[in-house]
């Protein structure tokens, strides 16, 4: 696989120049094609060539690419229905207001790759990036279907409770607090104005233990 032949069609270039004006662009859709064009005119398409595949918009991310302004579109490709040969993914995108969507850019590969039927292969993912090059900052989005906007709440929302539950990186929470317990100690001996023979203790060797806190053995100390 190369999908070293990179097309902006005529009308993308407009709408490109369009956001780096400022205007809004929104990418609506990706789509594969199972046919092959002449590299010289994928940039007058308004279509893939082929059957038409609908795939999958995974996010889009502001990049630098060679000491340029960027964005960075994730597509996902699985099982279709029957199986076909991928020659050719493209993007889509309409400005704010427009009636329809127009043909951005297409991405062919001569040789092509094999998708297979999601019903022989339930496991198959293809995952492909394609770098939107423009001049300077641009109001480009994505438009993420209402089931991939779930998904990534669903997955932002699982993270948070991760990060914030007292269970999470348990090794790593009760590292820190004998850390942050040492330093409490140095400051106690550094900053206390002690006129005898100075000497600390803790509850680290203490058992039957009776108090109105709660013990904590991993730490050693009790909390109230």
């Amino acid at each position: 696989m190369s999908w070293e032949t990179l097309a902006y069609t005529d009308a993308g270039i407009e709408l490109l120049m369009d956001a780096v004006s400022g205007k809004q662009l929104t990418i609506t859709q990706a789509v594969g094609g199972s046919g092959l064009a002449n590299a010289a005119v994928l940039h007058a398409q308004t279509d893939v060539t082929g059957e038409r595949h609908a795939l999958e918009l995974l996010g889009i991310k502001s990049v630098e690419e060679n000491g340029s302004a960027a964005r960075r579109v994730k597509i996902r490709i699985t099982g279709a229905e029957d199986t076909y040969t991928l020659h050719q993914i493209a993007l889509f995108g309409r400005q704010t207001g427009a009636a329809e969507d127009t043909l951005l850019l297409l991405v062919q590969d001569d040789r092509g790759v094999e998708i297979p039927a999601a019903s022989t292969d339930q496991e198959f993912e293809f995952v492909f990036t394609v770098v939107i090059a423009i001049s300077r900052d641009a109001e480009i989005s994505l438009n993420l279907s209402a089931e991939m906007q779930s998904l990534q709440l669903f997955v932002e929302e699982r993270i948070q409770e991760h990060d914030l539950s007292p269970e999470s990186h348990k090794d790593l929470r009760i590292a820190a607090a004998k850390m942050q317990a040492d330093i409490d100690i140095l400051q106690l001996k550094i900053a206390t104005d002690v006129t005898a023979n100075p000497f600390s203790v803790t509850f680290g060797s203490l058992d039957g233990l009776t108090v109105a806190g709660v013990w904590n053995a991993d730490l050693a100390r009790i909390e109230f």
